[in-house]
């Protein structure tokens, strides 16, 4: 899969990761933070999406060497910066959405590890404290040259939700910014897709419909929509089994169908690897009575992974 990121945009991701990790660790002993190399992961970001926006799709599935945390926070970035330039967003909107769905989940840098890592369901005490996280990364962010003001303003709504039935509960609620909506997509497609201390990870399309039953109560309805028709149900680096026993990996999303993304083959019929480049559009039809010549069957979880819990709330 790094093969079609490009060693650049892998190597700004692992940059981008070494900052977060070193903010929460200068967070924690009550240091500030710089924003520069933030900044400058976001301008790369926003340079090169308008060109192709698999690359960073695909970063968001390499997260198995790094902490959940500090992939978690990149991820969400992109995941947002794809959604406003799908949209239409100029450059300047990309960086000043990346740069805020960044700083989202700062405020959990001052929550005990034990709670963050805990395998177990939580008890109310430990719950109302990640429920302060919004606050507490407002307070952060105030105290750190160079925040905009969007950061500040998204670190605080992004689990409200868009029925207000998050948190924290706004005493007069109002319409929420654009990109905490994003954010709070984002967030909840990273989570859910990601394998965590008390949980397995889902599956692309399982997510998916998920966000789709959700749509007009948790998410904006709109938005969710445009966010399902940019992911697809398997997103690009989903690995997927097809009814033609094949196995490949998604290059890309089809606009057209989210069901029927461009692959690259990994194994052929007989389970045997295909060491050749082969590019697969599942869009294509037989000659012969006007079929889809592969449909998948289902997307191929990690070796090892449990069945999954019950989505989250």
């Amino acid at each position: 899969l790094i093969d079609e990121t490009g060693p650049e945009l892998a190597e700004a991701y692992d940059n981008a990761l070494t900052f977060i990790e070193e903010a929460v660790g200068a967070l924690q002993e009550g240091r500030r933070i710089s924003m520069e190399d933030a900044e400058s992961f976001v301008r790369l970001v926003a340079s090169q999406m308008q060109q192709d926006r698999s690359p960073f799709l695909i970063l968001t599935t390499l997260k198995a060497h790094h902490a959940y945390t500090f992939t978690h926070i990149i991820n969400v970035c992109l995941l947002t910066v794809v959604q406003i330039e799908a949209m239409g967003g100029d450059p300047a909107a990309l960086r000043e959405f990346g740069l805020a769905s960044m700083m989202h989940d700062i405020g959990k840098s001052l929550l005990p590890k034990e709670i963050l890592d805990k395998p177990g369901k939580l008890t109310s005490e430990e719950f109302g404290l990640i429920q302060r996280h919004p606050q507490d990364g407002v307070h952060i962010l105030r105290e750190t040259p160079g925040v905009p003001d969007l950061a500040l303003v998204v670190a605080f709504e992004h689990h409200m939700r868009y029925n207000h039935n998050g948190y924290p509960r706004p005493r007069h609620p109002r319409p929420l910014h654009p990109c905490s909506l994003m954010t709070n997509l984002a967030d909840t497609y990273d989570a859910m897709r990601s394998r965590r201390a008390y949980q397995e990870e889902f599956p692309p399309e399982k997510v998916a419909a998920v966000i789709s039953d959700r749509a007009g109560t948790d998410y904006h309805p709109r938005l969710a929509q445009a966010f399902l028709q940019i992911m697809g149900a398997y997103p690009p680096g989903t690995r997927v089994r097809l009814d033609t026993g094949e196995e490949g990996v998604v290059v890309r999303s089809n606009p057209a169908n989210p069901y029927r993304p461009v692959l690259r083959m990994l194994r052929d019929s007989t389970g045997g690897l295909i060491r050749r480049l082969e590019i697969v559009d599942l869009m294509e039809k037989e000659r012969v009575g006007g079929r889809f010549a592969r449909n998948v069957l289902c997307s191929i979880k990690p070796q090892g992974a449990a069945k999954p819990a019950a989505p989250p709330a």
